[in-house]
């Protein structure tokens, strides 16, 4: 009687750790094609602005599942042209381009120089191997021209400080009646002494 429940412990124990075992599986094979992978992607310098000539690093790392990725790294201005940075596709299998997918973790550093100004996008893209299903992050850059910037502002020290053309005008309102205030007078002799200093009165 005894060697009866022990056999039937066996058997719970042994179907509860099959049941166990399949959905864990289930639950694994269902993250490995939900999910295409993971992406991290970050620029360095970090800048608001940058300007042509500046350079910078794109770093990125593509981490697929156990499906196995696809992946793209582009460069992109917009209303412009693009750049394929990094690229793991299957090609074309009749000319002999397919390539098997992404399996392990890739890690990659890229220099890029901006040649021109513009607005850029900087797209990683990850696609699932098997189900397709795809992720992307992105980077928006600004690059401005750094010659026009230093015209600018080169005409905005000569407007500044050669400025002998523009008249200024100051007016002090009083109220009727009131007789002229000492402190008011005074104040706008003083503006207009210290603004005559840089401009010429019309």
């Amino acid at each position: 009687m005894d060697n009866i429940k022990i056999l039937n412990l066996v058997w719970i124990f042994v179907i509860s750790v099959f049941l166990i075992v399949t959905v864990i599986a289930a639950v694994d094979a269902s993250d490995s094609t939900n999910k295409p992978g993971v992406i991290e992607i970050n620029i360095s310098p970090i800048k608001d602005v940058y300007y042509t000539g500046d350079e910078i690093n794109i770093n990125f790392v593509l981490e697929p599942n156990k499906n196995g990725c696809f992946a793209m790294l582009t460069l992109t201005k917009i209303n412009g042209t693009q750049n394929v940075l990094f690229q793991h596709q299957r090609g074309c299998k009749s000319c002999g381009s397919a390539k098997s997918p992404l399996t392990s973790k890739i890690s990659k550093s890229i220099n890029k120089k901006f040649d021109e100004p513009g607005i850029y996008d900087i797209e990683a893209l990850m696609e699932d191997a098997e189900t397709y299903k795809s992720d992307f992050k992105n980077i928006k850059i600004i690059v401005k021209d750094r010659e026009v910037e230093k015209v600018m502002v080169k005409e905005e020290d000569i407007a500044d400080n050669e400025n002998t053309q523009i008249p200024i005008v100051i007016e002090v309102f009083t109220r009727d009646g009131c007789p002229i205030c000492y402190h008011v007078d005074e104040g706008a002799k003083k503006l207009a002494n210290e603004y005559t200093k840089k401009t010429k009165t019309a």
